[in-house]
C-alpha cells in the first residue's frame, strides 16, 4: 500500500498529459521508481512506463540497479496484464517491448509487475511488485 499513492500520481499526470495530445515519451523520462533496501546498498529503479512506437525513447521496458551489488543468478520478472494473464517473464535482466506471451503487439494499458532480485553483497532477496503504463 505503501506504493499506492506514487503509482495513482503517476497514473493520473500521464492520463491528462496523454489527454492533452503532449508526447508521453516528454513525461515518462521524468517519472521513475525508485526503491531503496534498508540497511543496503542495494539501489533499484523501475520505470513507471513506456512508449514502444519505434522511435528509440522509452521503447522498452527495464528495471535497473547498481549493478555492482545485483546478483544476476537470482533475478525473475513477470509481467501481467489486469486480468492477471502472464505476458513476460524472464530470469535474467532483458527488456520488455510491449507484446503479449504470443508476441502480439498490446494496446495501451496499465500492466502489473512482481520482481525478486538478490543483493550479491550481503545476499538480501528484496521483492517488488507494482504498476506500470505502456502507452501507444
Amino acid at each position: 500500500m505503501k506504493y499506492f499513492l506514487p503509482v495513482f500520481a503517476a497514473v493520473l499526470f500521464l492520463s491528462a498529459c496523454h489527454k492533452e495530445k503532449r508526447n508521453p515519451d516528454d513525461i515518462i523520462k521524468k517519472i521513475a521508481y525508485k526503491f531503496y533496501a534498508a540497511d543496503s546498498s542495494f539501489t533499484f529503479y523501475i520505470p513507471t512506463g513506456f512508449t514502444p512506437n519505434g522511435d528509440n525513447i522509452n521503447d522498452y521496458w527495464e528495471p535497473e540497479s547498481n549493478s555492482n551489488v545485483l546478483d544476476s543468478s537470482q533475478y525473475m520478472i513477470n509481467i501481467f496484464n489486469k486480468g492477471g494473464e502472464l505476458l513476460f517473464s524472464t530470469a535474467t535482466p532483458a527488456k520488455y517491448y510491449g507484446q503479449g506471451k504470443n508476441g502480439k503487439i498490446l494496446s495501451e494499458q496499465t500492466l502489473c509487475f512482481f520482481i525478486e532480485v538478490r543483493d550479491k553483497l550481503r545476499g538480501d532477496k528484496h521483492t517488488f511488485k507494482g504498476q506500470f503504463i505502456l502507452f501507444r
